[in-house]
């Protein structure tokens, strides 16, 4: 999913030429997941969804819960030891913090993500995105709406001119969900 590109989800049949094409050129596939992954789009790993699996994958943001980690995970023809290096390969307090992260990611909250995904797209319209990794056209400045929600104690980013984005924590209850859509609603009417 393009993230910063608008909250636009890769579509399978593309990422099943990727896979093609990299295997017909001995090429490696790669995802990051650093934005997608860990829960954020409904499964563990957005590519799950896709029905291709890379040789490789990143991970980094939300496998440590805001602690610096960065991850790389390869299938194990990928690499040969000693041919890829870290800078934020982890330490003994940011692994323990990914250990619990990864812990708290079980079926009942992956499903609770895609629940409150189904019901943020039933009340606004204009959405796209998977799980709680969403954008929302507004149909005017992205920047003015960010703002109005701000002024409404609504934190929202932006995801291109004319679209905000939606990254609510994977805990968000119903009541919370409640309330932001209120005030998303208020707004953006």
């Amino acid at each position: 999913m393009l993230g910063e590109g608008g909250v636009v989800p890769l579509e399978p049949a593309f990422a099943e030429a990727a896979r093609s094409l990299a295997d017909e050129l001995g090429a490696l596939l790669v995802f990051d997941e650093v934005q997608t992954g860990v829960g954020r789009t409904g499964s563990f790993f957005a590519f799950e969804q896709l029905g291709v699996r890379p040789d490789a994958v990143t991970l980094a943001k939300g496998l440590a819960n805001g602690l610096p980690i960065g991850c790389f995970l390869a299938a194990e023809s990928a690499f040969e030891p000693g041919d890829h290096a870290s800078t934020f390969g982890g330490n003994p307090v940011v692994c323990a913090a990914a250990v619990a992260v990864c812990d708290e990611i079980d079926d009942e909250l992956l499903a609770s993500v895609r629940d409150q995904s189904a019901r943020i797209s039933v009340r606004l319209d204009g959405v796209r995105g998977r799980g709680l990794l969403l954008a929302v056209d507004t149909g005017r400045p992205a920047g003015d709406v960010v703002a109005e929600c701000l002024a409404h104690g609504l934190l929202v980013g932006t995801a291109g001119e004319d679209a905000i984005r939606l990254t609510p924590p994977l805990t968000l209850t119903d009541e919370e969900l409640d309330h932001g859509l209120a005030i998303l609603e208020e707004v953006l009417s």
